[in-house]
C-alpha cells in the first residue's frame, strides 16, 4: 500500500471499530505495514494479489488497514486477535452499510465479508505477531 493510498482512506478507518489505533502511525509508516485486502503473503504467490483484491473489495479495505496495524502489534493473545478479527467483521459491514447500491448487493457484500471472516479465524493464527505473548 502507498502512503497517498493510506492518506484517501484516513477518515473512514477513524470512523470504524479500532480505528484510532491510526492515530499512532503516520500514512508513511502505516502504508509499509499495510498491504489491504489479504495475506501479506499473497503477493508472492500471485503477483498484484492485494492490489486486486483491493479493487475487487474496496469496502474492505479500511478494516483491513486497522486489521493489519493490529495484527502486527499482535498484543493480547489469543482474545487480542478474536478482537482485532471481530472489528474487521464490523468495520467491513459499516462500510457495506454506508455504501450505495441495491439490497442485494450489500447482502453480498455482507456473505464476502462473513466469509473474509471465516478465513481469519481459521488462518489468522499464522500472522498473528503476539501469538505467543502474555499481554492481557
Amino acid at each position: 500500500m502507498h502512503a497517498d493510498d493510506l492518506h484517501k482512506y484516513r477518515v473512514l478507518c477513524l470512523a470504524l471499530p479500532g480505528g484510532e489505533i491510526l492515530n499512532r502511525y503516520t500514512d508513511e509508516v502505516a502504508a509499509a505495514i499495510c498491504n489491504g485486502v489479504g495475506a501479506a503473503w499473497a503477493d508472492e504467490v500471485a503477483s498484484r494479489a492485494s492490489e486486486i483484491l483491493n479493487r475487487a473489495l474496496p469496502w474492505a479495505v479500511p478494516a483491513s488497514i486497522i486489521h493489519d496495524l493490529r495484527y502486527h502489534e499482535g498484543v493480547g493473545g489469543e482474545d487480542g486477535r478474536k478482537a482485532a478479527d471481530d472489528d474487521f467483521r464490523r468495520g467491513c459491514d459499516m462500510m457495506i452499510d454506508w455504501s450505495d447500491g441495491w439490497k442485494i448487493t450489500r447482502w453480498w457484500r455482507h456473505r464476502k465479508a462473513a466469509a473474509l471472516y471465516r478465513v481469519l479465524r481459521k488462518y489468522g493464527k499464522l500472522a498473528w505477531k503476539g501469538k505467543n505473548d502474555n499481554d492481557t
